[in-house]
């Protein structure tokens, strides 16, 4: 009996597909799907916005966030919270933690460049215009890249399927051809992906958080003030040593010491998406 050309996969080679897709997108399922608590309390903290009771609602997406759910809506919804109490150091802090997870979006670099305005020390690196903010805005961000290495691993699977069930010599070679195509992009954006990660986590901005504090010679309160930095102001965390953390500001000119408490690093922990 002839078999039908142009039919590449068989009955329980789809079975094996979609079970390896499933496993696949088991991850980013049970993460896009919010348990009923988790929308409900979603739900709640905007109803709390929406009434004007920002305290309690910063409160309610904190909780949010720190349940673990990996979302510039929540970073961004909780900049506002805290831009509206006049919170300006809080706010700059998650404005810059929603951008990471949304580098393009209009709404979180005009509130970020609203509550930069309110502070005092004018730390923040230009515009976004140089080459760093350039690579921030087009990377992709963590979340674009796994979905990426998602399709592409898919695919790859897929075109090895076809090109084991094809019998056309063409067709087997243009299914051989998909595979590696797709497993170089595959390897290049795992690749990417890694890369990604590891500057995410090893990244050293930070946000002053507290309303002034005093950069000090030393880890100490015995040390000579070498200069003050208010709410807002961006730095870099150099290290940190017990309850006091060096900075330095952006362009490396003055760095010194301060309280911990007083510095918030604007890396997030690893969430889930």
């Amino acid at each position: 009996m002839n078999r039908l050309r142009g039919t590449p996969i068989t009955g329980r080679a789809v079975v094996v597909w979609l079970a390896a897709l499933v496993l696949t997108l088991s991850t980013a399922s049970v993460a896009r799907a919010q348990s009923p608590d988790a929308a409900a309390a979603w739900a709640a903290a905007n109803d709390l916005y929406e009434e004007g009771s920002f305290a309690q609602a910063a409160q309610a997406y904190r909780q949010l966030a720190s349940q673990g759910y990996r979302d510039a809506a929540i970073f961004y919804n909780l900049g506002n919270a805290y831009y509206k109490q006049g919170e300006t150091g809080l706010a700059v802090l998650n404005y810059l933690r929603a951008q990471r997870l949304a580098p393009r979006d209009a709404d979180v670099e005009n509130n970020l460049r609203m509550a930069r305005e309110r502070t005092v020390d004018v730390t923040a690196e230009g515009d976004g215009s140089g080459p760093a903010g350039v690579l921030s805005a087009y990377w992709p961000t963590v979340d674009e890249l796994s979905v990426g290495v998602l399709i592409l691993w898919n695919l790859t699977a897929l075109s090895l399927a076809a090109w084991l069930l094809i019998r056309a010599r063409p067709g087997r070679r243009a299914a051989l051809y998909a595979a590696a195509a797709a497993g170089v992009l595959l390897l290049l954006a795992a690749a990417s992906l890694g890369g990604r990660l590891f500057l995410d986590d090893s990244a050293d901005d930070a946000v002053v958080v507290a309303d002034k504090v005093e950069v000090r010679s030393g880890p100490g309160d015995g040390y000579v003030t070498e200069f003050e930095l208010h709410a807002g102001a961006e730095a870099r965390l150099i290290e940190e040593r017990g309850s006091w953390a060096r900075v330095a500001l952006p362009n490396g000119d003055l760095q010194g010491w301060a309280p911990a408490a007083a510095v918030e690093r604007v890396s997030l922990p690893r969430l889930r998406d």
